[in-house]
């Protein structure tokens, strides 16, 4: 955010963290208005509450009634067409120099965004056995928890949220690598050369920047030596093996894919992935339910649902329940309300709806991975030999649409 601030034309809090979030603000609350049965979970207390500035809680699991004639309304786009119109000109108005503004996104944003305003993207990333190493070194220098640690984690609970938001940040990104409006943008590049970094960026976007990082920030951030220490600090033998093996494992190919080096453990787990990428599957050995059926594409599968109940049974090996605390899904589309996870273990004869795991599920434009912790279900256990996933299912009785699957991965 500094980088970008130190052109005069670029708007945005400059005070540290710079994470004043306006534009994700405007969104939201665009889309809560743009699901009037949503507003019935906004709690009245929180509502009336002059104080409060919260949008409610999270989604009920519960199944949401639809309202059947809800007040008309401006579809999405127009609500945040009209709301940043109005923010812009405001700042135009008392600072007439600016003409970008700046944001630390969340990953669904850019994707609602670019259909609405012009827009650019900068998706950044960092090595996460690095991130793993850093986060903790700032916990420990400013004495809190914080970057996805919270007190009680194990090291591989941490490894985990980290290689979770590493693949989610991954999947947006592979989303709409060399569109014209997105870039990646290593933490490593912009460290070993951030001449170059900075020339590409100022290319890209028409701005004129400089590369200096005040000290005070560097001082207030760091927890290595210097900048350049900071990059590949994991090969100082600091990283625990299983940690480095976790990465590898669980999200080795994003890593390649990116350009981070690989390192063999004798720690690394095997790890279970089924892709639906062309090639990787015979849709004539997935079972499925009659309300839909699968495409495979190049680098996914397209879902198309006809009906409220579309499953498939996932072709995995029988592994036992222990060896697996999470299943992570990649998936996008702009349908449904729920996906469910069955499972069946030996001598069970069906799927049963004691042994279910279900989350809700809001239609994304953006690609994202839904993380299910099947560990903490109470009949998570045993051998299982059979795992149904059913996917863009919803609570209504008429449902039609298309969306799409990448990999479901069994995480340790």
């Amino acid at each position: 955010m500094l980088l970008l601030g130190s052109d005069p034309c670029v708007a945005f809090d400059r005070e540290y963290p710079f994470e004043s979030r306006y534009l994700t603000y405007f969104a939201k609350f665009a889309l809560s208005l743009d699901a009037p049965e949503l507003v019935r979970y906004i709690q009245g207390d929180s509502l009336w509450d002059f104080w409060y500035v919260g949008f409610g809680g999270p989604v009920t699991e519960m199944p949401m009634p639809l309202v059947s004639s809800p007040l008309p309304r401006p579809e999405l786009g127009e609500w945040i067409r009209s709301l940043w119109k109005q923010f812009s000109a405001a700042v135009y108005r008392e600072l007439p120099g600016k003409r970008y503004y700046a944001e630390k996104a969340p990953l669904w944003l850019p994707e609602i965004i670019r259909r609405f305003l012009p827009s650019f993207t900068i998706y950044n990333v960092r090595d996460p056995r690095d991130v793993y190493l850093s986060a903790n070194a700032f916990n420990k220098k400013h004495k809190q928890w914080g970057f996805g640690r919270s007190p009680g984690d194990t090291d591989i609970d941490h490894a985990r949220n980290i290689a979770l938001g590493f693949a989610m940040a991954f999947e947006s990104y592979h989303a709409v690598r060399g569109c014209s409006d997105s870039l990646l943008v290593r933490y490593e590049d912009l460290v070993g050369d951030p001449y170059a970094t900075t020339r590409r960026l100022e290319k890209w976007m028409g701005l004129r920047l400089a590369n200096k990082i005040s000290d005070e920030v560097l001082e207030r951030h760091s927890t290595s030596r210097d900048v350049k220490s900071s990059v590949e600090r994991w090969r100082e033998k600091t990283l625990p093996a299983a940690v480095a093996g976790y990465f590898e494992a669980h999200v080795g190919q994003e890593m390649r894919s990116l350009g981070y080096p690989a390192v063999a453990s004798p720690c690394t787990p095997s790890a279970r992935q089924v892709s639906f990428a062309k090639g990787s599957l015979h849709l004539q050995g997935i079972q499925s339910s009659s309300h839909g059926s699968l495409e495979l594409g190049q680098d996914r599968a397209a879902i198309h649902v006809t009906g409220n109940d579309f499953w498939i049974l996932l072709p995995f090996e029988a592994f036992a329940a222990a060896e697996v605390n999470h299943v992570w899904i990649s998936v996008a589309g702009e349908i449904g309300d729920v996906f469910s996870l069955y499972w069946r273990r030996d001598r069970e004869a069906s799927f049963a709806e004691s042994r279910a795991l279900h989350i809700p599920y809001s239609p994304l434009l953006n690609w994202a991975v839904l993380p299910l912790a099947v560990n903490r279900h109470p009949e998570w256990k045993g051998n299982i030999i059979h795992l149904r996933l059913d996917l863009f299912n919803s609570f209504k009785s008429s449902h039609h649409g298309t969306g799409y699957i990448r990999w479901v991965r069994l995480v340790r």
